[in-house]
């Protein structure tokens, strides 16, 4: 029995599918990361695809957004048994897990969305299903197949981590909407 490898890794697509995306900022003090921003796309009872945030900008938050972001999948997989939440590289995955042990809360939730295999990493599918001619199979390299580059305040991880230290020192109200615009157009 052969392994499936590059797309024939994809699940079969489901009305309930979640592709998500996460930004966090690392206290440059404590060596914390905060989690700072869940985000989500989804197809309504439409099929329209929708984006749900959810932010947080201390810890409390964080544990608040996380326990938020949990429950609404929950309650999605009660309407969806066979989704999957698609992420692209391993950060989500260990952010959950970490966010999990860290306020000690959906610990369970998560260990059995590890072993139902609810998130799907997409990075390892592309890698070894797609040949894209570039240097590495970051999302924006990827995306590039199909679309125009990024144009907006934030282009790459890199920027969210400045962009939202800018924030923090000035609390401008643009500069959180252009890094849910980033995080909404990495879940797309």
């Amino acid at each position: 029995d052969q392994q499936a490898k590059g797309l024939a890794m994809l699940p079969s697509p489901d009305e309930g599918d979640i592709w998500f995306d996460m930004e966090g900022f690392p206290d440059p003090i404590n060596g914390d990361k905060l989690e700072y921003l869940f985000g989500a796309c989804y197809r309504d009872e439409s099929g329209e695809l929708k984006f749900a945030d959810w932010w947080a900008h201390n810890s409390a938050e964080e544990k608040d957004a996380f326990d938020q972001f949990v429950q609404w999948v929950q309650r999605r997989r009660v309407a969806h048994p066979d989704l999957h939440v698609y992420h692209y590289a391993s950060y989500e995955k260990t952010a959950l897990g970490n966010l999990a042990s860290r306020h000690q809360i959906h610990q369970a939730e998560i260990d059995q969305w590890l072993r139902d295999e609810l998130l799907v990493d997409l990075y390892p599918i592309v890698r070894n299903g797609l040949l894209i001619g570039a240097p590495s199979y970051s999302i924006k390299k990827v995306e590039r197949l199909y679309g125009p580059p990024r144009d907006g305040e934030v282009e790459n991880a890199a920027d969210s981590v400045v962009q939202y230290a800018q924030w923090k020192k000035r609390n401008e109200p643009q500069i959180l909407k252009d890094l849910r615009d980033y995080n909404e157009k990495d879940c797309q």
